[in-house]
């Protein structure tokens, strides 16, 4: 039950960083994909668009492996009590608010 609770953790915080990483634009770094550059900061405006994808990918990825390891850190008998769909049901509404959000896209 252990590890099922622990990959459902990363499937949630995962998917809340990324959602919250997105919408506010925080990035640790950009990648230029016309100068083939990772950077921490803002380059000219000759250096073409910036991607903040890959950062939010690995800030998500970060944030939900830290708290995988808080979880399996926890004693087995708290674990056991925690409802494994937890990450999977937050998961879920971070998809629903991405719609919501982003509604506009779909609309003719």
């Amino acid at each position: 039950m252990k590890k099922t609770l622990a990959l459902a953790v990363f499937t949630g915080v995962f998917a809340a960083v990324y959602l919250a990483s997105f919408l506010n634009s925080w990035t640790w770094f950009r990648y230029y994909p016309l100068t083939g550059q990772f950077t921490m900061a803002d380059l000219p405006r000759t250096a073409g668009p910036a991607m903040g994808w890959y950062a939010w990918i690995a800030q998500g990825v970060l944030a939900a492996a830290v708290a995988t390891l808080l979880v399996l850190m926890l004693p087995r008998r708290w674990t056991d009590r925690a409802w494994a769909g937890l990450g999977g049901f937050l998961a879920l509404l971070v998809v629903m608010y991405t719609f919501y959000v982003e509604w506009h896209w779909f609309q003719g």
